[in-house]
This record gives C-alpha cells, sequence and structure tokens, in this order.
C-alpha cells in the first residue's frame, strides 16, 4: 500500500507503524499503554480517513455512508433498502446526521438510542387522529393500525422502535397510483397494479434534503406533499381525516378575491385573512363544469334519503353516502347534492355535492367503500398557477425565476429564509443580484439586497423576525435586473403562525461537514466505532509492517 508521506493519512500511517515497532520491545508491564497508544492511532485514522471521505462521491448526488452508521445501515437493510447516502455527514447541535434516499441516520449521544432515525414523517405536517393511542400510552394492534402488506418489512426494519408510531391509515394516492402509510421516520408505498406485492420505503430523505441534495430521486419513490401548509387547514385534515381531504397537491396561495386557498386531492380549502379559524369549501365540482340534474320525486327504496328542495321534488341520496358525510362535517360543510346518484360502471356509483363528489366502489362480500372523488388533481392541471415564470423575450434568453421559503411557516418570533433559482435557456445563472421587498401587514416595506447568485443560480437570505400578528400574510416581491437591463420580478407570499409542531431534523448545512472536534469531545462514545474499524485496518497494518 503505497501512501504519500505529505497526506494526512500517510503521516497517520507513518505513525502506526512506528508504534507497532514500539509495541514488539516493550516491556509486560506497558502493554496496557501500548494498547492505549494502538487505539488512539487507529482512532486518528479512522477520524482523518473519515474526514477525506466526507466529499468523496460515487455518482452525482451519492456520498459514502458514514463509518459511524455503517452498522446500523446494514442492519436496515442497506442501500436495498433506504437507498443510498444523499449528502455528507453534517453536524448540528451535537448530533450527527447523514441523509440517505428513504431516511435521515442520527448519532445523538445524549439520547438512550444513541443511533436512530429522524422522524421526518411529523416535518410533513401529516398526523391523524383517528389512529390514537390507548390510556395506557400503548399503540392499537398491529392488524388496525398497519396494512398487512407492509408488516413483514416493517418488522425487519425492527418495528415501532425504527419505524415510529403510525402517522396516517393506508392511503391509495391517486396521482401516484400507489397504496402508502406514512410512519414518524419512514413511509411505505406499493404500486397498486402489481400482482406481487412488493413493498419499499418512500423518499422521506430527498424530500427533506429538497435542493440541497443533489440526488435524482426514482418517480415511484418521490413524495409529492408542498413544502408549506397553513395551520387552519392542517387543522381540518387532522379532525376530518386525510382519507377524506387527500394529501395537499399545492402549497397556500391567495386567490383572485383576496382569499387563501389551498388545493387537496378531493376539495379546496379557503379561509378569509380576517377569520382563520374558519375553514370552508369551494364549490369544486361546479368549477369543473359538473352540471345540475333535474329534481325528481322521493325514492321508495327504504335505503334512500329524500332531500326535498322544491315543490316536493329533490334529490335521493344512498344511505351509505348520508352516513359518510354525517362523519366529515354534514350537508352544510360537503353541500347539498347537484346530482342524482348514478351508476358508472356496474361497481361504482357516483353522486355529486356542491364542494366535493363522492364515489361507493362494490368490494368483496357486496360491501361499499366510500370516497371522496379526486376532483382536486384535474383542477390543479387546469387552472393552478405555481409561483415559477418565464421571459418570453429574446433579449432575455427564456429567463426564469424560482422563488421558495426556507420553512414550511414560521411563528412571530422566528426567522424566514427567502431563496430564488435564476436560469436563463435551461442553465443556471450566476452573480446576478436580487433586491427583495417584504409588504408588511401595517403597510410598511422591508427592501433587502440579496447576496449574488452563486454557480447554481441560487440566492438566500435570512429575513429577521416580523413580530406581527399570529396569522398575518407576508407578501414579497424579488427583482433582478437582466444583462440587458431589464428589470424582472416575482410575487409570492408566506404565512406568519404559531404552529403547535415545530420543524424535526436540521437542515442540511454544507458548512458544517466537520465533526472531527464532535468526536474528540466525545471520545468516549465514539470509541465503539473506532474498534469496529480496527478489524479492516489490522490485515493492511501487519502487511505493510
Amino acid at each position: 500500500m503505497n501512501i504519500g508521506t505529505d497526506s494526512c493519512t500517510g503521516r497517520l500511517w507513518k505513525q502506526v507503524h512506528l508504534e507497532l515497532n514500539k509495541k514488539i520491545t516493550m516491556q509486560p508491564n506497558r502493554n496496557t499503554l501500548s494498547l492505549l497508544a494502538c487505539t488512539l492511532v487507529l482512532f486518528l485514522v479512522v477520524a482523518c480517513g473519515r474526514g477525506k471521505q466526507e466529499n468523496v462521491t460515487t455518482m452525482e448526488g451519492v456520498y459514502a455512508v458514514d463509518p459511524l452508521f455503517l452498522r446500523f445501515y446494514a442492519s436496515l437493510g442497506g442501500e436495498n433498502t433506504l437507498g443510498p447516502a444523499i449528502s455528507p455527514v453534517f453536524e448540528d447541535q451535537s448530533s450527527i446526521y447523514q441523509y440517505t434516499v428513504s431516511a435521515l441516520l442520527v448519532y445523538d449521544p445524549k439520547a438512550e438510542v444513541k443511533l436512530h432515525l429522524a422522524p421526518l414523517g411529523r416535518d410533513m405536517g401529516l398526523s391523524e387522529i383517528s389512529i390514537p393511542t390507548s390510556s395506557a400510552g400503548e399503540n392499537r394492534p398491529l392488524s388496525e393500525a398497519i396494512d398487512q402488506n407492509i408488516l413483514t418489512l416493517y418488522q425487519k426494519l425492527g418495528g415501532a422502535i425504527v419505524v415510529g408510531n403510525p402517522l396516517t391509515k393506508p392511503l391509495f394516492n391517486e396521482e401516484k397510483n400507489r397504496h402508502e402509510q406514512y410512519f414518524e421516520n419512514v413511509g411505505f408505498y406499493w404500486e397498486a397494479e402489481e400482482e406481487e406485492v412488493a413493498v419499499n420505503l418512500l423518499a422521506y430523505g430527498t424530500w427533506k434534503c429538497d435542493r440541497y441534495c443533489r440526488y435524482k430521486t426514482p418517480l415511484n419513490s418521490r413524495i409529492s406533499l408542498p413544502t408549506r401548509n397553513a395551520a387552519p387547514f392542517v387543522q381540518l385534515v387532522e379532525s376530518r381525516g386525510l382519507e377524506f381531504t387527500g394529501f395537499a397537491l399545492t402549497p397556500p396561495y391567495l386567490s383572485a378575491d383576496g382569499q387563501l386557498e389551498q388545493i387537496y386531492e378531493h376539495l379546496i380549502m379557503q379561509t378569509s385573512l380576517s377569520a382563520t379559524d374558519s375553514v370552508r369549501l369551494v364549490p369544486l365540482p361546479e368549477k369543473l363544469g359538473v352540471p345540475r340534474d333535474i329534481l325528481v320525486p322521493a325514492d321508495s327504496d327504504e335505503g334512500m334519503y329524500f332531500l326535498p328542495i322544491q315543490d316536493g321534488l329533490g334529490y335521493n341520496i344512498p344511505k351509505y353516502f348520508i352516513d359518510y358525510i354525517w362523519e366529515h362535517g354534514g350537508l352544510d360543510f360537503v353541500g347539498q347534492p347537484i346530482t342524482q346518484l348514478a351508476e358508472v360502471d356496474g361497481k361504482m356509483f357516483r353522486q355529486c355535492f356542491v364542494n366535493m363528489c363522492l364515489q361507493a366502489l362494490r368490494a368483496e362480500g357486496n360491501r361499499l367503500q366510500v370516497s371522496p372523488e379526486s376532483l382536486g388533481i384535474q383542477y390543479r392541471d387546469i387552472y393552478y398557477q405555481p409561483a415559477i415564470t418565464s421571459v418570453p423575450d429574446e433579449q432575455a434568453q427564456d429567463l426564469t425565476l424560482q422563488l421558495w421559503e426556507g420553512f414550511p411557516m414560521v411563528s412571530p418570533e422566528q426567522e424566514q429564509e427567502i431563496g430564488v433559482a435564476v436560469f436563463s435557456s435551461g442553465f443556471p445563472m450566476a452573480d446576478i443580484v436580487p433586491e427583495l421587498d417584504l409588504l408588511l401587514p401595517d403597510g410598511s416595506r422591508i427592501h433587502q439586497v440579496m447576496p449574488p447568485t452563486n454557480e447554481n443560480g441560487e440566492s438566500q437570505v435570512v429575513i429577521s423576525p416580523l413580530l406581527v400578528e399570529n396569522g398575518s400574510l407576508i407578501p414579497y416581491k424579488v427583482c433582478i435586473d437582466t444583462p440587458k437591463g431589464q428589470r424582472f420580478c416575482l410575487m409570492d407570499s408566506y404565512l406568519v403562525w404559531t404552529a403547535d409542531f415545530i420543524t424535526i431534523s436540521p437542515r442540511l448545512s454544507p458548512d458544517h461537514t466537520s465533526y472531527l472536534p464532535f468526536v474528540i469531545n466525545n471520545f468516549q462514545s465514539y470509541i465503539p466505532a473506532v474498534i469496529d474499524q480496527y478489524i479492516l485496518y489490522l490485515p493492511i497494518l501487519t502487511k505493510d509492517n
């Protein structure tokens, strides 16, 4: 093994040779000191080797799994289960982290279980009170909380100790055409049309690491949750359940009439900025052009409920739809029917109401499964315009801007990060200086010049706490001057809201990838990792000696 004498590793190997030679001639009463010296040298070898390993990638966006996590990573199935590592190791508040495609590996010297997975699922704002715990704090039986299809992989990973508690019931993601279930630390999915169920993990890690990681996640495992939510909408999801609302398809946005809206798979939520404690539904079927049916007399079928509208005529609603509606807010919330019951294909029944459409699928045993229809997907694809735009101008060379906020929502006492990415003809533009303007609720403005864009075309700025009223929407505008002297601006907004949950996991910070001070300060707890590596280094040492 040839190692350059000017490298850190080379110098350490020479020291190892020296220590081994000393060991041969040492007196018996100094064996303990010799062993300690060798251990210290091996410790430095591992530390130096790991420090060099941080920035080594085998392909774009893929990093070597840090030795600190190797055994834990392998015990969970390694790359076949968690995917490759997609970030260097980094330190945050005395803990060490590393992202994989499906999880965030954590080493916390202060925790009872030092090696574990971070609860990234909590950062998604997902929770369903329909999966409670008992009064003694014990989880409900697995048969009730966990889909049987994922039980094998769930147990292989280590059960609740590793996976965490369930955040949702088993769900069907119509847009992705897959079944899903979300837990605190990882999420599971399996394709809807597969004859043999193959369960895999959702890409929690790449979802959380976001633009800080450059790994291209396979489409089938990607998570399409928005990066921010408004607290009133989150509270309604918690109270009614994800199976009723579906997943959020967009971040909250300002509608044309100045209301705060958010599109979900099955419905559109709306609230007034002056009364954010009241959430109502937008008449989605009407916006998509669903025509109203004619009124009819009452049906004599005992399984039908008749709602009179005019002159003894009205709508007949099957009991299974009525029961579902009463469980999820009643007719005042879902809205009165606008169509009569229709049979779609012999297995499916459908009826539309003012704010949503319901469908009932005939399952085994002639049992009907009721669920809302995913009209939100269709509405989003037709009408929603995200905060990204381009300049159709030859001089602008197809200039494109994209804005983002650093956090799902911020409290009045919390900092916010605003970022912008600038592209020209699909390529990032460096050294562009954006300007930021924020409009505060009292009508005043904050103007701030952002740092020049980097080689990736990105620039970020941290906004100090605004100390505005809870529930305030903060519109902001980012402008750039093009190389041809044109000025181009893009507007967006974020919500100031005191939430009942906080962001669990740290951000990947490129300037915090050094952990050697942490290792030295936590020498006793880190020694087991050094001993594990001794087996790897010993054959090399004896060969070179």
